[in-house]
């Protein structure tokens, strides 16, 4: 599939959608050229949706709505782990004192940059989560201050201007981590000036684009939420390679709340890592790698 963000939406129209209903599904697809980190396997997997809104709906309030509904969520399935897993509660373990925040913190891009301007992108999203515990970032895609964007988007996706990221302080790490991307989509109007932005005008006449500019598919809202990203940070794991079987437990949390229903479970997040990916985990605290001699008596078994 070229694009799932374009394919939900034309899934609105084809299904006839009403306001205020949507879909969701959940993918799993191959990060093509990626040699994988901490939070990165070749592997993605996401829970993706998409929600029909109205033309005046199109606004930072909308926008702001469901980042709150969807932050509730992700705080409710934290104090579900926490009952399933008291250990984590006991004096000692490096995360007992850590809890998400009950309320996530809006900053614009702009904001950020002049809150932290001797800050990188990264050092800035670092900054700002150990600030605030867990930020999203509206205005994802054009240029801040005069210099590159806080992230590269896609034009045609999300209006650059009600878009953004729900970003955490990851409680083993300390570090920024990035939970889901999502955000209102282009309208006629956003979508020509973002592709002609990014040099993409030759773009313009492609059937998805024209279809948008033509209002022939619905306004709508739609994101992503990282699978194993999320896992990480409510089972506490150091690394996306440590994300297996306990994915069921999180899963139970969504579908007895009724948030996610018929979603299968036990999936095991593997993947080919590269050689300096490999050597980077090796060692590292808390994270456990199958030697290499099993590795080579099963790859010639």
């Amino acid at each position: 599939m070229q694009s799932l963000a374009k394919w939900k939406r034309i899934m609105l129209d084809r299904l006839g959608v009403e306001v205020g209903d949507g879909i969701y599904c959940s993918s799993t697809s191959i990060r093509k050229g990626y040699k994988g980190d901490v939070t990165h396997s070749v592997i993605a997997d996401q829970w993706d949706y998409e929600i029909r809104i109205r033309q005046e709906d199109r606004n930072l309030d909308t926008l702001k709505s469901y980042v709150n509904k969807i932050w509730k969520i992700i705080t409710d399935a934290e104090d579900y782990i926490l009952e399933e897993y008291p250990q984590i509660l006991l004096p000692g373990h490096p995360t007992s004192s850590i809890r998400l925040p009950k309320e996530i913190k809006f900053i614009t891009a702009e904001e950020l940059h002049a809150k932290y301007p001797n800050e990188d992108v990264h050092g800035r999203e670092n900054a700002a989560v150990r600030d605030y515990g867990a930020i999203f970032i509206i205005g994802m895609g054009w240029p801040i201050a005069g210099g590159p964007p806080e992230e590269v988007r896609a034009p045609a996706y999300d209006d650059w201007n009600l878009n953004g990221d729900i970003m955490v302080m990851h409680p083993l790490t300390g570090y920024r981590h990035e939970l889901s991307s999502m955000g209102i989509r282009v309208d006629s109007k956003s979508i020509v000036a973002q592709l002609k932005h990014r040099g993409f005008e030759n773009q313009i006449d492609l059937p998805f684009n024209q279809a948008v500019i033509h209002n022939r598919l619905p306004f709508s809202y739609g994101g992503g939420i990282g699978i194993s990203r999320l896992l990480m940070l409510l089972l506490r794991c150091a690394h996306i390679g440590e994300i297996y079987k306990p994915n069921i437990l999180c899963l139970h949390y969504l579908q007895t709340h009724k948030y996610l229903n018929n979603m299968s479970s036990g999936e095991v997040q593997c993947g080919i890592w590269h050689d300096e990916h490999y050597k980077q985990v090796c060692g590292a605290p808390g994270v456990d790698m199958i030697p290499d001699r099993i590795v080579k008596w099963a790859a010639s078994a």
